[in-house]
């Protein structure tokens, strides 16, 4: 039945993907076709996105400057098929979903940095507030299972973060920036980045000030980054890059839904003297060797640490964290039986010691690591159809002083097919598995024995180029997860951890539209339905909201005057598993930004929340309900060199 359903959707998408002119590349006023675009984070090396049979979106330096958008978490919960949660209104404690993970989107979603895990062990979101955006040289989203490539926590995609490292051609660039907004905001950058022969990289800064929408919302936080290149020769490239973040910040808490509803009391605390902070800091060295008929070799070393004490009322509390990371691919390319064969081998190996919990007592410890093995072939069968075959092994382990010793076999598969119509436009289908051990937190909260819990995935999907100045994409996906982890908030005193006895199908459709009707103008449009519900009794998931929609412009007034303009609409939420609360309510929110550029001064300022929408992203029961801002304001003014 469920093959059969494939084929009726690959039938259903044919006739969108045969629009499509097959003249073989788009004029000047094309919008950036996703069929030309590359993407690394789907198999972790360079492939175009035509290749992979998933609905994937790559957001280009060009994209970002247009986009409008003034963080990582903006910018990507504009795009198609992806849900926003965040606490405060700031970058610090936010976090994005892909395909429905509701409330456990955190542990569900994969997030990396240049290839480096920053998704942590525990259960705390991936920071996306530790890169700014201004050092960002493009992000890839691979929505879907991604378990044969990355492994654990690959669940509703990855999200995979790449900086700007001053690789390109030789001579030097940067620029320094300073910005003001509403809520006594402040932030100053400043970077520079070139090459010098064989030799590239690359130096930032910024630091950003705000007291916050909410009492006790104040975010103080500073970042470094730095990377440095060498091209030994033709076929060996030496890289090293390092971030350093630092933060300080208030926690407001929740406010009751009546409260959620009133301009003024959304904006207190009942909690005013809370607080936390981060030392977040990586670094990260790699090795590209190509040898030529005989494959390439990509290596990589790295090491992260965090440290984030925190208080809640008069107990505070410290979590630590050291991580290290190495991975390994070899890509070659070969004829076999008449076959071509792009056959990617790789491994990969990370390790964390973790401690937490109060200063003033014992603090739990864990000791966790993982490592992989996988392989993963793209066959061209004939010269317009592609079969991808990828599985994965891995072993996992943790134990500490509060937890018993877990040690875990797991595995993920894939098998893929790509049919290009023509060189504009493509078919696919996949079905992938995946799997997600427990985080240290829920290991240390659990009730009887967690196991890690196991998906799979039917996708099915078109990709095309309609005319010269229009591309479209269309995505149905199903999956099926089987002991979801999750929090039972009715056993013991604080709730517990377990494995959720029924299955939990999540099913959706993700559709997008780009259109450039004149050179100075560009549209875009995207929409997805998302049905995420427990097995039984047929509840919905929390915090999955089963519409969102997207209307976006960006219009060059004038050649020196660009104005974006961004809506988003986001359907009720469920708060709690039984849907027994009152959901959280549907909202719009209209963003806008208006940017001067005149020879090497760019002057811009935006309006957010343009309507005054009193809504938010999240909610857990109907004592914690999470304010968004309302209608604030944004100015800045930049110069590159």
């Amino acid at each position: 039945m469920r093959i059969s359903l494939c084929v009726l959707l690959l039938l259903t998408l044919l006739p969108l993907a045969a629009l499509a002119k097959d003249d073989g590349q788009a004029n000047a006023t094309s919008p950036g076709y996703v069929m030309d675009e590359v993407v690394v984070s789907a198999s972790r090396v360079e492939e175009p996105i035509r290749q992979v049979p998933h609905n994937v979106t790559v957001i280009t330096r060009e994209e970002i400057e247009r986009s409008g958008g003034n963080s990582i978490t903006d910018l990507l919960a504009r795009q198609v098929g992806v849900s926003q949660q965040n606490y405060f209104g700031t970058d610090r404690n936010s976090l994005v979903d892909l395909r429905g993970q509701g409330n456990l989107a955190a542990q569900n979603v994969l997030v990396m940095v240049d290839g480096q895990r920053i998704t942590p062990v525990d259960m705390a979101a991936a920071p996306l507030n530790t890169v700014p955006l201004s050092e960002v040289e493009r992000i890839e989203i691979v929505r879907g299972p991604g378990g044969v490539v990355y492994g654990d926590r690959a669940v509703g995609g990855v999200i995979n973060i790449i900086t700007r490292k001053g690789d390109a051609a030789n001579g030097f660039s940067g620029s320094v920036g300073a910005g003001y907004g509403s809520y006594d905001s402040t932030k100053y950058n400043a970077a520079v980045r070139g090459r010098e022969g064989s030799v590239f990289g690359s130096l930032a800064a910024s630091t950003s000030d705000t007291i916050g929408y909410r009492a006790n919302g104040a975010l103080w936080q500073q970042d470094a980054l730095g990377s440095l290149g060498w091209d030994v020769n033709k076929a060996l490239t030496l890289s090293l890059s390092s971030a350093y973040h630092e933060d300080r910040y208030g926690l407001p808490g929740g406010v009751s839904r009546a409260d959620a509803l009133s301009r003024d009391a959304r904006r207190m605390t009942s909690s005013p003297n809370d607080w936390g902070q981060t030392t977040d800091g990586r670094i990260q060295a790699g090795a590209k060797l190509d040898l030529d008929t005989l494959g390439a070799l990509d290596y990589h070393l790295g090491y992260r640490t965090r440290e984030n004490p925190y208080a809640y009322g008069t107990t505070k509390y410290r979590i630590n964290d050291e991580t290290a990371n190495s991975d390994l691919t070899y890509t070659a390319g070969f004829d076999l039986l008449g076959l071509k064969h792009t056959l990617r081998l790789g491994g990969d190996f990370w390790s964390s010691y973790y401690t937490s919990g109060s200063l003033a007592t014992n603090r739990n410890s864990s000791n966790v690591w993982s490592g992989g093995t996988f392989a993963h072939d793209a066959i061209t069968l004939v010269q317009d159809l592609s079969l991808q075959l990828g599985y994965r092994y891995n072993r996992y382990e943790a134990y500490g002083e509060d937890i018993p010793t877990n040690n875990w076999n797991n595995s993920a598969y894939e098998l893929g097919l790509v049919y290009d119509l023509t060189k504009k436009a493509s078919l696919y289908a996949s079905y992938a598995s995946t799997f997600r051990t427990p985080t240290v937190d829920e290991l240390n909260f659990q009730t009887g024995t967690l196991k890690p819990q196991t998906s799979r995935s039917l996708e099915a999907g078109a990709r095309a180029g309609l005319m010269d100045n229009m591309e479209a994409s269309l995505a149905v996906f199903r999956s099926v997860t089987s002991d979801e982890i999750w929090y039972d908030g009715s056993k013991g005193a604080w709730g517990l951890n377990s494995n959720y006895e029924h299955d939990v199908i999540r099913k959706g459709v993700e559709a997008e539209l780009r259109y450039r009707p004149f050179k100075v103008l560009g549209l875009r449009a995207n929409y997805a339905y998302v049905d995420a519900k427990f097995d039984q009794p047929g509840t919905t998931v929390p915090l999955v909201p089963k519409h969102t929609a997207k209307l976006a412009a960006d219009w060059d007034i004038l050649p020196s005057l660009l104005f974006n303009v961004t809506g988003t609409y986001v359907s009720s939420k469920q708060v709690n598993a039984a849907n027994t609360l009152p959901p959280i309510w549907s909202y719009t929110v209209v963003d806008t930004k208006l940017t001067w550029t005149i020879d090497k001064f760019k002057v811009y300022a935006g309006v957010n929340n343009l309507f005054d929408s009193c809504y938010t992203t999240m909610a857990f029961g109907n004592t914690s309900y999470y304010a968004m801002p309302t209608r604030n304001f944004y100015s800045g003014v930049e110069w590159s060199f």
